[in-house]
């Protein structure tokens, strides 16, 4: 079977041309019917309402009116091909096709991007602690810890000296860590301490050096 108008080779069923929409001479049961197809009888390409819903998901909607665009487009296309829509509308209805294909995808990475931005700003944003208030607090612990290990070293303890120097002392366990960061010793000698002093964000290293002539007030 050929198209009146173009000539065009269509497949046996058609409705209409595949290539310029003319309709055919056949009614839907293949028979003859004269002069152009019966009215009323063929589906209309929804070529119209597949471009709106494409353009809606690439303005805001996204997938869900991606979703329909595409798969409305691919069906309308394929009958088409086998002519039982007219293909006047095929251009709109691949424009439509592909704008929704990309809306759907696009969209959800556009507004994922949008919020990933906004969050990193507010968490910015977010009031936290200087760095100067985070070191004032971290060395005023030091130096109570300090205090005590001077206090230590200056014991006088005739049967074992050693039990009076620097060596013997340790961070009590529940000084170990407060509310500014943890606490550790990071070098010890008989007659010099280094207490090293870690905030919980780690943003900054803070050591405290500890000899016999040192006297703290936790200021």
């Amino acid at each position: 079977m050929f198209c009146r108008m173009c000539g065009t080779q269509l497949p046996g069923g058609s409705y209409y041309c595949i290539n310029c929409g003319t309709p055919t001479t056949l009614n839907p049961n293949g028979i003859n019917a004269g002069r152009g197809a019966i009215p009323g009888r063929f589906k209309k390409s929804k070529s119209w309402i597949i471009l709106a819903l494409g353009i809606l998901s690439m303005i805001s909607l996204g997938p869900l009116t991606g979703i329909p665009a595409a798969i409305w487009g691919y069906l309308d296309l394929r009958k088409m091909r086998r002519g039982l829509v007219t293909a006047r509308g095929r251009l709109r209805t691949k424009l439509g096709m592909i704008l929704g294909i990309i809306g759907t995808f696009l969209v959800p990475l556009a507004i994922y991007s949008f919020l990933y931005y906004q969050t990193e700003i507010a968490i910015k944003n977010l009031p936290v602690v200087k760095d100067s208030r985070i070191k004032e607090n971290l060395i005023s612990d030091c130096k109570n810890l300090g205090n005590e290990a001077q206090i230590y070293h200056n014991r006088t303890i005739p049967v074992d000296d050693s039990l009076g120097t620097f060596e013997g002392w340790e961070i009590p366990l529940d000084q170990a860590s407060s509310a500014a960061g943890s606490y550790s010793i990071s070098d010890r000698s008989r007659n010099q301490l280094t207490i090293k002093c870690v905030p919980y964000d780690s943003s900054m290293t803070v050591f405290v050096t500890v000899t016999p002539d040192t006297m703290y007030t936790g200021d």
